[in-house]
């Protein structure tokens, strides 16, 4: 059996897969596109030899992805989705029964033909009727006049290649200038192992335009180092626990999760005033 290496550009650490079949390869204007079915795992969907999703554990990553930031909101009505080219955000977010209009921004139009032949179970949100999707790169997309959100959650892919633009100060302001008055802004920031500079990067860039900010992991078993980061930022509501009953359903998130997720208060001011990296 054939086995594949993932690259991210982040770890210090190499991860083999075993890959039963190669099920999609296509080499786009952005990056390399390529789903793999492994015996564990099922299928993989990589970029430019970084892993984004499995069938086995995508779950642990998009419902903290979604649901922290939209149990925290009591009415998410209007929703952004930036890179959400897979679909499984949006199938997180539209378990909410307030959700009125999905707006989803997507660079890279392979990507979405990569999904909606391997992950059609991620993939089928994207046809919902309240969803838009727009083929565009996200620091366009939030210049888009006449539209506001609720809640916007960015799901880029590589922090360090042409989505890093998705992390910038600049960026993070035009997010606030979409948002309603008590809106929630949430983005992973990667592995709190191996990228706790740029986790305290983006943590400080917040701070500088949202009143609330705050950081959660989770643990990601085919993401490097497992550990996970999120910033969630908030013009109004406090995002450390669930502002109401979680009435979707989850594999993983709960209402206890979410309040357990955040870091404790002396371990986050480890991170970040002591610059303190594991």
């Amino acid at each position: 059996m054939i086995r594949f290496t993932s690259k991210d550009p982040r770890s210090p650490v190499e991860c083999s897969f075993a890959v039963q079949s190669v099920l999609f390869r296509e080499q786009s204007e952005f990056q390399e596109v390529l789903v793999i079915d492994n015996p564990f795992f099922g299928e993989m969907l990589v970029l430019d030899g970084a892993v984004q999703m499995t069938t086995r554990d995508e779950f642990l990553y998009h419902e903290m992805l979604v649901h922290v930031a939209m149990q925290a909101h009591p009415s998410p009505a209007s929703i952004a989705v930036i890179g959400g080219g897979d679909g499984a955000a949006v199938r997180e977010v539209l378990k909410h029964e307030s959700v009125g209009s999905v707006q989803v921004a997507e660079i890279d139009e392979t990507v979405i033909r990569a999904v909606k032949q391997c992950f059609p179970d991620a993939a089928g949100a994207l046809d919902d009727p309240r969803v838009r999707l727009h083929v565009l790169d996200g620091t366009e997309f939030v210049r888009v006049p006449d539209m506001s959100f609720d809640v916007m959650i960015v799901d880029a892919g590589d922090i360090t290649g042409y989505e890093g633009s998705l992390y910038t100060a600049d960026f993070f302001q035009a997010c606030f200038d979409r948002m309603n008055g008590n809106g929630i802004l949430v983005t992973h920031t990667g592995s709190l192992h191996f990228d706790s500079k740029r986790v305290r990067e983006v943590q400080s860039r917040l701070k500088d335009i949202f009143p609330k900010v705050a950081l959660y992991t989770s643990s990601v078993p085919s993401y490097p180092g497992t550990w996970w980061t999120f910033s969630v930022a908030s013009k109004k509501y406090d995002v450390l626990r669930s502002g109401r009953p979680c009435k979707v359903r989850t594999r993983y998130y709960a209402e206890d999760v979410h309040t357990a997720s955040f870091l404790p208060e002396s371990l986050y001011q480890r991170l970040m005033d002591a610059g303190l990296d594991w």
